[in-house]
Order: C-alpha cells, then structure tokens, then sequence
C-alpha cells in the first residue's frame, strides 16, 4: 500500500481500502508544484512535505522542496527557519549561509534574490539529513526558485508554509494546495473540522462569471477598487479605505454589480458592508487576497453578497493531524472521518495514521 493511500471516507474513517494515493492524484492532475500550507501553528505541515518527498524519490520520481519563512521579526530571523528530514537525492532551495554550513548539501547554482540570510542556493542532498530550509518571501522571488526547481528535480516541488503567508500558495507559484490541519485547529474536533471547511472554500472560490482581466490589470496599475455593472463595465473609481469605506459604492446606486479590489479583501472593509446596504460581488485576483475571519464573510453572504476570483486555485488534498501537544492525542480515524464528511469533494487523509507500523506510528513534526 503506498505511504500516502487515500482512505475511503466511510461514516467511522477506519476503512483500509485504498484510493488514488496524494502523489498519483496531483501527477494526473497536471500538478507538480504544490504549496503545503498549515493552517494553524501545530498542524503538521513538515511531517506532509517530509512524506511526500521520501514517497516520490522511492518512486523514481524527482522532487525539490523549500519554504516560505515563518512570520518574525528581523532580529529573529535564525528562529524563522525550518529544519526539514529530507533523504538523499531531493533538490532543496535555501540560504546560501545555511549551504555553507551544511555537509549534506550539494550546491549546484545560486538564485540572484536577496533575503535576510542572503542569497538562496539549489542544492541537492547528497545524504539523508534534516536541513534548514529558508526560501524567499517575495512572490517574483519564489516564482523564480519554484522554476529552477522544477528544472532541475524534473518532477514535483514543495513549498512549505504557514497560514498567515499564504500568499505563497498563488497560482503564479503553485498550481494546487494541501491544507494541513490539526485537531487542536480549534476548541473541539468539531470546530476543528468546520475551520477547515471554511479554509477549503475559502481556496476553492469561483472565477467570477463576467471577464474582468483587463479590468483586475487596470485596478491594480491605479491602485484603486473599480465598481463594475453587470456587464463588466467600469461604473466608477472608489476608495474602499477610509472611515467610511462604503460611502463611495453607495454613490454608484443600482447599476451595481461587482467591485474589483487591487490588492487585498480586509476584515475592515467586508465588516463596513455587512453594516451598510450594499451587495454586490466583491472580486480579487485569487483566493490568496482574501484576509476575512468567517464570522464577517458568512454575514456578507447570507446577506446576499457574493465573493469570486479572476484566477481560481485548487485544493488538491487535506492532511489531518491528531496530535495533541498538551494532552492525549485525538482519535485519528474519527478526525480524518470529520473532516471527510465535513469537506465530501475533497482527498482527505493522515500521514502519521497512514504510515503506521505496529511498533510504533512516526510523530508528526510541526511546522509554525
């Protein structure tokens, strides 16, 4: 059975039956770069970049990995990085500084990005070893590791990351997300699994029905929100900042159909048109330009509103994680049978539980 064998979600999630294994699903799929994401600190992301990687290189297939650094500040960049057990073979992209350091590492050609802990280095494992793995932040930057990475692995590349920088998972780095989330995401499994939901369709939004690409290119060069009627039009140039955030689409009147932001969707802005009489689609280039809490989007679209992307992305896949730090674990097989049911369209499984042997299961490594 391979090591990341989907279980078929049966009503208890125990079913041993296997189904298209995570790295099948993504290579039929047409998707080699993939952005692991935990949702929370604690969920499990390394130990599914880890997997996934002894997996693909047991298979012959070549695989390169780097991360997005954890968020902190500058002083701290020596604890934003994260050490990752890769095994000989595997391509990885870090800092030039770490490379040095490294006698597992093989530098191959370095990548004229800058970071604070200076240039990033394409390397290869020339053994099996936990290396510091510290990628770019900047999105242009990481596009261009992401290729050299894929250039040299000929297969799949992993970028690693946490929740509040998911701006990593955009359609010009990666082209399908694997959520990672623990059964401490929030106060009960059942929370836990509804906080997922809410993630997957988060990333899962629709591209919105009217073509607005030139219009999207036009907002973001005026760096201005563009009101927009129902047939694409541009109706006005709004301010969607400020301590009256609405005023201006409430100017626009009827004629109202969508408003195209340029950069960012905030809880500031969503929470003033819940209070205010607007409704309309609220359009951004992806899914990771949304910043919104579920309490104010559920509210925008019970009121009627709508929220859609220019460039849709996928969920390939979640990974479920029972581990509890502070307490006994959580029953694995009813976590992932929650989540399952919770999200019905979506692969779910868990590595630990996945790639247990009786005498002992792996412990997940957590990834911040």
């Amino acid at each position: 059975m391979s090591i990341l064998a989907r279980k078929t979600k049966d009503p208890r999630g125990a079913s041993d039956a296997d189904d298209q294994d995570l790295l099948a699903l993504a290579f039929s799929a047409g998707h080699t770069r993939l952005a692991v994401i935990s949702l929370h600190p604690g969920a499990g992301a390394r130990t599914v970049v880890e997997t996934l990687t002894a997996e693909a290189l047991e298979r012959g297939i070549g695989i390169g990995v780097t991360s997005v650094p954890r968020v902190g500040l500058a002083a701290e960049q020596t604890e934003r990085v994260t050490g990752v057990s890769l095994p000989e073979g595997a391509f990885v992209a870090t800092a030039c500084s770490i490379v040095d350091e490294s006698d597992a590492l093989d530098p191959l050609e370095r990548i004229d990005c800058h970071t604070p802990l200076g240039e990033i280095c394409i390397c290869r494992m020339t053994r099996a070893a936990e290396v510091q793995v510290y990628g770019p932040d900047d999105p242009a930057a990481l596009g261009a590791v992401v290729g050299r990475l894929e250039a040299r692995s000929q297969g799949f590349v992993l970028v690693g990351g946490a929740w509040e920088r998911h701006s990593f998972a955009s359609p010009e780095v990666a082209q399908a997300v694997i959520l990672a989330a623990g059964a401490t995401y929030s106060g009960t499994l059942e929370r836990s699994a509804a906080a997922v939901r809410h993630a997957v369709e988060l990333f899962e939004l629709s591209r919105y029905e009217v073509p607005v690409d030139r219009v999207l290119r036009e907002a973001i060069d005026q760096s201005t929100s563009l009101a927009l009627d129902r047939n694409g039009r541009v109706l006005a140039k709004v301010s969607t900042n400020g301590s009256d955030p609405c005023l201006g689409l409430e100017l626009v009147g009827e004629e109202l159909a969508s408003v195209v932001l340029p950069d960012f969707l905030s809880d500031a802005f969503l929470a003033a048109l819940v209070r205010s009489s607007v409704c309309c689609t609220l359009v951004v280039k992806d899914a990771t330009r949304i910043r919104v809490s579920p309490v104010y989007l559920t509210a925008w679209l019970r009121g009627g509103g709508r929220v859609a992307v220019v460039e849709p992305m996928r969920v390939l896949a979640v990974a479920t994680n029972p581990t509890n730090p502070t307490g006994p674990d959580n029953d694995a097989r009813q976590f992932r049978s929650l989540v399952a049911e919770t999200v019905p369209r979506i692969p779910v499984y868990d590595v630990r539980l996945d790639t247990a042997v009786e005498e002992e299961a792996p412990r997940w490594k957590f990834w911040g």
